[in-house]
């Protein structure tokens, strides 16, 4: 409204229209430099918060950074407080230990025994360098034992090549033995078959054996039976150990004695034969030899079951000119007996057997064993 009554002014009022025209310029031209002027503070009020804007973000991406640097310094720092050394599986030897036998220039006991840190450091170097030392000396003994294992397999290769012609050699010197009458293999698969005797039946053939070679040329000793059957042969099994209790007076003192002795439970591989008539499978031979009448035969046999030796004559042969001999021994099984007064073979020597033969069904001892002979004393 006030601008419309102020050109109806100015057309009524014709004289001032320069004047107002003047005015009206210079206020435009006044307008004009203050809309520049705003338009350059706006800008210039932008340009500074735009700089302080990227100034704040700097600081605020430093703030950040520094903020992640703590968090992971952080982290590390947790992880070192649980952090577990592999030191600690060591079986390290104790500090005693390791002063005395560490050098000083490593262990330093001024400095380590004052500081924890730097003792486990120079126990652990000194740890180090005695396993080295060990590692050393096995990678030198795992290059002996290489060299060693090297020579052997040599030395075995060497062998196998001479087994073949060393048994050539004993297979064409069985003529020789044979010609000069010195039965070496003979003998030697003798010993491989009394290496398995018994120890009453070893100790017979090794006295025999000695006393032919010595005394008597004409005495004959011969292991015989089954090598196989002896090998698993178990005369352990044949006694099973039983407590009992026996009181036995002594004479002198006259004070009874509580006596512990073994009850002898047989196992033989075939469960019908009574396990006292089961014998060692191998057996001892003496064939006595004279120069004018012949020879006589006796076998031993060996009963676990008894833990006895049994005798018997199996053979008897006579020169053609002492024929007349043989009516003295119709019955050769009596020909040992009582040699020695008393010795009929008829009784164990051992008197606790008979109440084992009872449990078998047996009446005596001479019955039990009468297929192997008689247990002379």
């Amino acid at each position: 409204m006030q601008l419309a009554d102020f050109i109806l002014a100015m057309r009524k009022d014709s004289k001032s229209v320069p004047t107002q025209r003047r005015t009206s310029v210079i206020l435009f031209t006044l307008l004009r430099q203050l809309n520049r002027a705003s338009n350059l503070y706006c800008k210039e009020t932008r340009d500074g918060t735009q700089e302080r804007k990227l100034s704040i973000d700097e600081l605020h991406l430093q703030l950040q950074n520094l903020q992640y640097e703590a968090k992971h310094l952080q982290k590390e720092i947790t992880s070192c407080y649980e952090f577990k050394s592999k030191h600690d599986d060591i079986d390290l030897i104790s500090e005693e230990e390791f002063y005395e036998s560490a050098p000083e220039s490593l262990s330093n006991p001024e400095v380590t025994k004052t500081d924890s840190h730097k003792l486990m450091l120079a126990r652990l170097e000194w740890e180090l360098k005695q396993r080295e030392q060990l590692a050393s000396r096995q990678s030198s003994l795992e290059a002996s034992i290489k060299s060693k294992l090297e020579q052997t397999q040599k030395l075995e290769e060497k062998l196998s090549r001479l087994r073949p012609a060393l048994e050539q050699l004993r297979v064409s010197s069985l003529a020789l033995e044979e010609f000069f009458d010195t039965p070496v293999s003979w003998e030697r698969e003798q010993r491989k078959l009394a290496v398995l005797l018994p120890r009453p039946l070893y100790m017979l053939f090794v006295q025999s054996e000695g006393y032919s070679k010595a005394e008597d040329s004409l005495l004959k000793v011969i292991v015989d039976g089954n090598l196989e059957e002896a090998k698993t042969f178990d005369t352990t099994g044949q006694k099973e150990e039983t407590q009992q209790d026996e009181e036995t007076e002594s004479e002198q003192s006259g004070t009874k004695k509580k006596k512990r002795r073994k009850s002898m439970k047989p196992s033989p591989e075939d469960e019908s034969i009574p396990p006292c008539r089961v014998s060692f499978p191998l057996t001892v031979s003496l064939k006595i030899t004279t120069k004018c009448v012949g020879s006589v035969t006796i076998c031993f046999y060996y009963l676990p079951f008894f833990n006895a030796v049994c005798s018997s004559v199996t053979s008897i042969d006579l020169e053609t000119d002492h024929a007349s001999l043989k009516d003295i021994f119709v019955d050769k099984s009596f020909l040992l007996h009582n040699l020695f007064e008393g010795d009929s073979g008829k009784f164990s020597p051992n008197s606790a057997v008979s109440v084992q033969i009872r449990k078998y069904g047996g009446t005596n001892f001479s019955a039990a064993v009468r297929q192997y002979g008689f247990p002379f004393k």
